[in-house]
């Protein structure tokens, strides 16, 4: 079954809250700097400094970028679906999706993440770009 599908790439990039967008600094943000590789799987981050905050506050961006063996539509459902959580993300507590339209939509996430690590929630904005119509996702 899986000799018929394509590989994809995938961009998942989560945001530290939607207000980096709004408020992220003006000057030219660093460039993402390769921090675990596990094949296809590669994880990315830099960091941002809000302005107007005395002191200095930055936040950490973080991007995933990797490969799957599927279709487009199913991709997009899996993403998509609440119910369906558990099934790519087994530590989410909550989790709630946010549709704005066909190819963007937001995400709230809250991770139970054991000990020593200290639970977290994420923001994430999704934003689908196809390099190959119907075939590969940026």
């Amino acid at each position: 079954m899986l000799s018929n599908l394509k590989p994809m790439n995938f961009l998942a990039l989560p945001l530290i809250c939607i207000a980096s967008f709004a408020y992220a600094q003006n000057s030219v943000p660093e460039k993402f700097e390769l921090v675990k590789e596990d094949s296809p799987v590669f994880i990315y981050e830099r960091w941002i400094t809000f302005p107007g905050k005395v002191p200095a506050v930055r936040a950490r961006e973080v991007k995933s970028e990797f490969t799957i063996y599927t279709t487009i539509p199913k991709l997009l459902f899996i993403l998509k679906d609440e119910a369906q959580i558990k099934t790519w993300q087994a530590h989410v507590a909550e989790f709630k999706v946010f549709p704005a339209d066909t190819i963007h939509w937001f995400e709230y996430s809250y991770h139970d993440i054991p000990w020593p690590v200290s639970d977290q929630d994420h923001f994430l904005k999704y934003q689908l770009i196809e390099k190959v119509p119907g075939e590969k996702i940026l």
